[in-house]
């Protein structure tokens, strides 16, 4: 009764289990869907499911296995994530599906198997709820820097790229499935560092590079701007010790072989938030690399988040968990590339990967590890505990160029994540939580040491929601500010920003309202910079 009626349900969203499809479609209803992916076995055994199963029932997501290979039907449940398998035959299965656990799964076990079939039924339903919850992301606004008459940063490029896709290296701690060639990365956790390369896509099919260029260099109305669709993942290495696979070499060759082509020497790490899946943190981080004109390198680190905001408090956790795998890239990007330096750019909850990671980074140099060549380091909106986030700055603020903090005191997402978690966030944060020491060092920092606050305030910035969390891609002078950073490694005042002091001796940067004026400026000026001026380009719009 309960396979019936599962196969009813998926026989009405999808079509049914019918003849077996390709490997690639499985893969591509599994982005669709996020919450509920199938793919078709390919010769993974019983023992490796319950393997599987085992790491997802320890992260709250719960692993059904279905078969059609037989007649006979059994079921088996594996601990409290109630993962069931459908074994038939020996015990091959032909389907996968991933459903994460919801916080009423643990009710499940009082009940009569009819009646769990129903709250199964029920659970999918919601998970295709929660999927819809996430759509792949929108190409941000253009930022102000390029919405300027002639030349601008895609204009560097010798020569205009070929369609709208754009090819984006990544790192994960996620524990995939499926082929290296095509991977699906599921919401657990994996020991090892995945590698690879990922392909998105702008727009529908069949988008020129022309039409993406008109959009990026104009002030496009929202319905107007494409989305970001991740079309694969192909996995190239896995990195489980120090000891580097033939695999893991060639990918680091493969980035070595993109940094001789980009114009910008720097790789930039981009770090996600919290609840996001996998394919809206490669468009967010594709978008970042196309916005710098396609002359940066820039890696994805995909950290797993449940992609469901009532899990919000285990993300806090499971961030923390990939701050090593963070510190274990920076290092190996650091000691195998010809990089001139590292940028990482954080963003929400991003920041408490990458601050816990850098602060890592920092005390094995205080050991005696090589100069990790860290550079610029920005954190946007970081969604972070306030007196921790200060307490790892210490670690890892004499190992950078610059850190850059960018907060909107009016954030929403913070506002709540505060009230969630009972503590400030550093986007957010409450100067009353920290120690005499703490709130000196803070101080100190602002002015002298390379600490750069950026207060962002909507009410100045026109369009830009008062309650903004996503600023840093929603605002184009916000945006233009990253840019000028990654790009220029200027300093605040020399970005076009305006230097403001509370009473209490902190000091910290903010966007005038003749920003659009100063920025102008400021790209007069870098023009007449050698080292600045190819990058910021001299031919005319491809």
């Amino acid at each position: 009764m309960i396979a019936k009626r599962i196969e009813g349900l998926l026989d009405h969203h999808e079509g049914g289990f019918g003849p077996p499809k390709p490997m690639h479609q499985y893969n591509a209803l599994a982005r669709r869907r996020r919450n509920l992916c199938f793919m078709r076995d390919r010769g993974l055994g019983q023992q490796s499911y319950k393997d599987l199963c085992k790491q997802h029932d320890a992260h709250g997501a719960s692993l059904m296995v279905i078969s059609i290979a037989g007649e006979q039907e059994k079921y088996a449940a594996n601990g409290p994530a109630k993962v069931w398998q459908h074994a038939i035959g020996k015990g091959m299965a032909d389907r996968v599906a991933m459903e994460r656990q919801r916080p009423w799964d643990g009710l499940c076990g009082a009940l009569s198997r009819l009646a769990f079939g129903a709250v199964l039924a029920i659970a999918i339903g919601v998970g295709i709820f929660m999927a819809l919850q996430h759509p792949p992301m929108q190409l941000m606004p253009a930022p102000r820097v390029f919405l300027r008459d002639g030349v601008n940063l895609f204009t560097a490029q010798p020569e205009p790229p070929a369609d709208t896709r754009i090819e984006l290296f990544y790192a994960t701690n996620r524990l995939p499935i499926g082929p290296a060639s095509d991977r699906i990365y599921t919401v657990a956790p994996s020991t090892d560092l995945h590698l690879g390369v990922s392909n998105i896509r702008v727009g529908e099919p069949g988008r020129t590079w022309e039409w993406l260029y008109n959009l990026s260099t104009t002030a496009a109305e929202d319905d107007d701007r494409p989305h970001l669709n991740l079309e694969t993942m192909r996995e190239d290495a896995i990195v489980s010790d120090d000891d580097l696979s033939a695999e893991a070499l060639a990918w680091l060759a493969q980035m070595n072989a993109a940094l001789a082509r980009a114009l910008d020497r720097d790789i930039v790490i981009y770090v996600h938030g919290a609840n996001t899946t996998v394919e809206r943190a490669a468009g967010q981080a594709a978008q970042l690399m196309h916005f710098t004109g396609r002359n940066s390198v820039v890696v994805l680190f995909a950290w797993p988040t449940a992609e469901n905001f009532l899990r919000y408090p285990r993300d806090l956790q499971t961030a923390l968990g990939a701050a090593p795998q963070l510190a274990r890239l920076v290092a190996l990007l650091s000691e195998h590339t010809d990089a001139r330096a590292i940028d990482l750019f954080t963003y929400s909850a991003g920041s408490t990967v990458g601050s816990e990671g850098a602060a890592l980074v920092g005390r094995a140099v205080a050991a005696g590890a090589p100069d990790p060549r860290l550079s610029e380091v920005y954190h946007a909106a970081p969604d972070a505990n306030f007196q921790t986030f200060v307490m790892d700055l210490e670690d890892y603020i004499g190992i950078t160029d610059r850190v850059a903090v960018s907060v909107n005191l009016n954030d929403s997402a913070l506002r709540l994540a505060q009230a969630v978690t009972r503590t400030s966030r550093a986007g957010r944060p409450d100067m009353r939580e920290l120690t005499p020491e703490e709130t000196g060092f803070l101080f100190d920092d602002s002015r002298d040491s390379g600490l750069e606050i950026i207060r962002v305030r909507p009410e100045n910035m026109e369009g830009l929601s008062r309650r903004s969390h996503s600023f840093w891609y929603d605002d184009p002078w916000v945006s233009s500010d990253v840019l000028l950073l990654l790009l220029g490694h200027l300093p605040a005042g020399e970005r076009g920003l305006e230097m403001k002091q509370r009473d209490v001796g902190t000091r910290y940067w903010t966007f005038p309202t003749d920003y659009p004026e100063r920025l102008e400026r400021v790209l007069l000026e870098l023009r007449e910079n050698p080292s600045l001026s190819t990058l910021l380009g001299t031919t005319a719009p491809h």
